[in-house]
C-alpha cells in the first residue's frame, strides 16, 4: 500500500528524529571514555596528574564531538516537521541547541593551562543534563502525537 504525502512526510521526519538521536548517542559513546577519567580527575582533585598528552586529546576530542552535534543539527532543521508536530519540533531544536552549548560551556571550562573551572565544569554538566531530559520528553511527545 503506497503512503500518502502526509505518512511520507511523518516518516521521513520520524527517521530525521531517530538519526539526530543515533548519531548523537554514537558521538557520546566515543566521548565517554575520555569524559570519565577527566570527571574523576577534576572531581579528585588530580586534574594536575593528567598528562598534557591526555588532557589536550581529551579537548580536542570534545570539540570535534561539538563540532559533529552542531552538524546533526543544521541536517535535523532541514527536515520540514508535519504540521500538527511543529510546536514540539521547535522546542527540539531548542533543547538540542541548549544541550550543545552546556558542551560548548564544558570545552570553555577546560583552560589551555590544564586546568578546569570547577564551577562552571559542573554548570555545563548540569545544564546537559537538563537539555537531555527536555530533548527526551519532546521526543516522547512527538511519538505520542505522531
Amino acid at each position: 500500500m503506497d503512503m500518502n504525502k502526509t505518512q511520507q512526510k511523518l516518516a521521513k521526519y520520524g527517521q530525521a528524529v531517530n538519526d539526530l538521536i543515533d548519531n548523537t548517542e554514537k558521538v557520546q559513546e566515543g566521548m565517554s571514555k575520555y569524559f570519565t577519567p577527566l570527571k574523576a580527575a577534576v572531581a579528585d582533585g588530580k586534574l594536575a596528574e593528567m598528562s598534557e598528552q591526555d588532557y589536550q586529546k581529551t579537548a580536542q576530542i570534545f570539540r570535534d564531538g561539538v563540532d559533529q552535534y552542531h552538524e546533526f543539527l543544521a541536517q535535523f532543521k532541514t527536515v520540514v516537521a508535519p504540521a500538527r508536530l511543529m510546536g514540539n519540533n521547535q522546542r527540539l531544536i531548542g533543547a538540542y541547541a541548549d544541550f550543545i552549548q552546556g558542551c560548548e560551556d564544558l570545552i570553555t571550562s577546560m583552560h589551555d593551562d590544564e586546568t578546569v573551572d570547577m564551577q562552571a565544569f559542573a554548570a555545563s554538566e548540569m545544564n546537559q543534563d537538563k537539555a537531555t531530559e527536555r530533548i527526551s520528553k519532546y521526543i516522547q511527545n512527538i511519538s505520542r502525537i505522531a
